[in-house]
């Protein structure tokens, strides 16, 4: 049994905090990153935002509290986006964030789009991607960039 919680959203810089906060807490195993189609697919929902601002950069927050079981935070839908300024300047204060955290990873492998689904269901499809999980680290760190945007300087 888990517990999952989609985060609401909000605007990118209040998305921004949102993750951010979740570094700081002791509770958190891990952080992962994940990169959304390019383009639409057959999931991808009006709530996902312009496909011009795809691919959109997701999240899922893992966390335990003592004796109970996981607790996992869905950030999906118009979260983040680093195909043009000034949202590009969000996710790279994020990357800069969490590049020295050892609890921070992200998937090789694109996610596809998950807003219509139930977050229970939204956990399952990221927890999928599991194999393609990678340390999110300075040599790592340019897979990740490459798979949000081609536009990084």
């Amino acid at each position: 049994m888990k517990t999952v919680i989609r985060a609401n959203h909000q605007s990118t810089y209040k998305n921004l905090d949102s993750l951010l906060e979740y570094l700081t807490y002791n509770n958190v195993t891990r952080i992962i990153l994940f990169a959304t189609n390019t383009k639409p697919d057959d999931f991808s929902m009006p709530e996902d935002g312009s496909d011009a601002n795809f691919p959109l950069l997701w999240a899922l927050v893992e966390l335990e509290l003592a004796g109970t079981h996981p607790i996992y935070i869905v950030f999906d839908g118009p979260f983040l986006t680093a195909t043009r300024q000034p949202r590009m300047s969000e996710v790279k204060a994020l990357l800069d964030a969490v590049i020295n955290n050892e609890n921070v990873y992200f998937s090789k492998e694109r996610i596809r789009f998950l807003s219509a689904l139930p977050p229970e269901e939204a956990v399952e499809e990221f927890l999928k991607l599991s194999p393609y999980f990678t340390p999110l680290n300075a040599a790592s760190m340019s897979d990740f960039k490459s798979m949000l945007s081609s536009y990084w300087d």
